[in-house]
């Protein structure tokens, strides 16, 4: 199966847009394994990388009706794979983050459930903001903050200047600052 051209690609993406089971299932025996070890790079754990594919097959699945039409389904595939990564990466960081907060401030945190809520609101804030950003600012913002990649690294990623890239965080930057200090007080 690992030899399908990408014309053979289309028919079975044609089948699977009707329904094909059979369609779908030789498209994840294709598919799977690569999409795992490609998911590796971004998170060091086999079960996460698992799951990760899996979702990205199912939504594959939920979707196959309304699918729009695609020039590479290995494009789309790893491109969906490396989204559910940086999410995940995302969500890892929140929890850790918050779990070396709680650590940090466990006798005092009982005192200051103000202090708590500040940062839940602020948590909120953040990525409401986030999600209004432009697709490329975001991504850069994230891949440096949350992927720990550096500007040059984020550059090929994005296929754009370093300087580019310090141009779109420096902008996140700013905007997360302005927002933070129109609603709060300072700190």
């Amino acid at each position: 199966m690992a030899n399908l051209s990408e014309s053979e690609d289309l028919v079975l993406l044609e089948a699977l847009k009707m329904g094909s089971q059979r369609a779908f299932s030789l498209l994840f025996e294709k598919y799977y394994l690569d999409l795992v070890m490609f998911a590796g790079v971004y998170i060091h754990d086999q079960d996460a990388c698992e799951d990760i594919v899996q979702n990205v097959f199912m939504e594959l699945w939920r979707g196959h009706e309304t699918l729009g039409v695609m020039s590479s389904l290995r494009s789309y595939l790893i491109v969906c794979t490396r989204n559910r990564c940086f999410n995940e990466l995302e969500h890892r960081k929140v929890i850790s983050e918050h779990v070396r907060f709680e650590m940090r401030n466990k006798d005092v945190f009982d005192s200051h459930a103000d202090e708590y809520i500040m940062f839940s609101e602020l948590k909120i804030l953040i990525d409401k903001l986030l999600d209004k950003l432009k697709p490329a600012e975001r991504q850069a913002f994230e891949l440096s903050r949350t992927g720990g990649l550096t500007h040059k690294k984020i550059a090929v990623i994005q296929n754009c200047s370093v300087k580019t890239v310090e141009a779109r965080i420096c902008n996140v930057l700013k905007t997360i600052r302005g927002s933070i200090e129109k609603n709060y007080e300072p700190i």
